[in-house]
């Protein structure tokens, strides 16, 4: 097989088809060369999986290796698979021991696998349907955007937007990280003039997301409007303590784009929002040292060791200034 990987990984590295694992889950089911105790456990939760959405409500447990979910009329087992295009699903009633295996070479083929299951196995409300996932299904407003871009560009998605209502968004969950796939996917292909557009309905549509705002600051700063930059990044701080790592990958990306004052600016913020995280004032001095300022690369360096005495970057930098 090309590609085939040399060290076993728990997560990536069992090559199957769906009839050997179909057995394999059989024999699992039945209990074969397990012991009593384990067998019991393996379907016995050990661990509750709380929802993404509602606070204080549960998604489902897990057993031993796999997820347990319960329905109005059956309890199941089940495990999935997402490896970019390789995807991958199994439940199985520990009731009547009906189930199903599917895998797929798809990278949006989950969006059929909640009707697969309920066509194959009579479980109308599958696993892959609760709050632990946010997979949009084949007849989903995610499915259709992405087809409308396919077919006819972005054009043909700004007659769509005016669609999305207030049910839309409740019912799409998946629909705010479509906008993120599909804005990083411009962004990739160098189309910052749509990409844009896109955030910015996104932004409308889910204001207190803080990524969105993280993706306008770029496009301020890479025009060079670095105070409207500096605000949509203030904006998402508000938001979002938590994303030291998207304003970094912002100042990186102008880097890139050979933006280095506006890189500069976005590192500086991220370093003084975030005083106590080496990694910013590591990523400021390598910022300094890429438009040969060593004097305050080194400054920055060590304002990174003093946090961190142990940071590899810093001090292979320092060592080779």
């Amino acid at each position: 097989m090309l590609g085939k990987r040399k060290i076993a990984v728990a997560a990536a590295s069992l090559y199957t088809n769906s009839e050997d694992y179909s057995k394999f889950l059989v024999a699992l089911i039945n209990g074969k060369d397990l012991s009593s105790k384990i067998y019991k456990k393996t379907f016995i939760p050990q661990i509750v999986v709380p929802a993404r959405y509602e606070k204080n409500k549960k998604a489902c447990e897990w057993g031993l290796g796999v997820g347990l979910h319960k329905t109005p009329k059956l309890n199941t087992f089940w495990h999935w698979g997402d490896n970019g295009d390789f995807k991958s699903y199994f439940e199985m009633s520990l009731d009547n021991k009906n189930g199903v295996v599917f895998f797929c070479n798809s990278d949006n083929g989950h969006a059929i696998t909640e009707k697969i299951v309920q066509l194959t196995t009579g479980i109308l409300s599958s696993a892959i349907s609760t709050d632990y996932f946010i997979y949009p299904s084949f007849d989903s407003f995610v499915i259709k955007m992405f087809r409308t871009y396919k077919k006819n560009g972005f054009t043909g998605l700004e007659t769509l937007f005016p669609s999305i209502n207030k049910d839309i968004i409740k019912k799409e969950k998946y629909l705010k990280y479509a906008f993120l796939d599909l804005g990083r996917y411009l962004v990739r292909q160098k189309n910052n003039m749509d990409g844009e557009k896109l955030f910015k309905i996104a932004n409308k549509l889910y204001p207190k997301y803080a990524t969105n705002l993280i993706y306008l600051s770029r496009f301020s700063f890479l025009r060079g409007e670095s105070d409207q930059g500096l605000n949509y990044l203030r904006k998402s701080l508000k938001l979002d303590n938590n994303i030291e790592g998207g304003i970094n990958n912002c100042g990186y990306a102008l880097i890139n784009h050979k933006k280095y004052n506006e890189a500069i600016a976005v590192f500086k913020f991220n370093a003084y929002s975030f005083p106590l995280s080496a990694n910013c004032f590591d990523s400021l001095g390598e910022a300094y040292l890429t438009i040969g300022d060593k004097i305050n690369a080194k400054y920055y360096y060590n304002k990174a060791l003093k946090i961190n005495p142990n940071m590899p970057s810093a001090i292979s930098a320092l060592k080779n200034m």
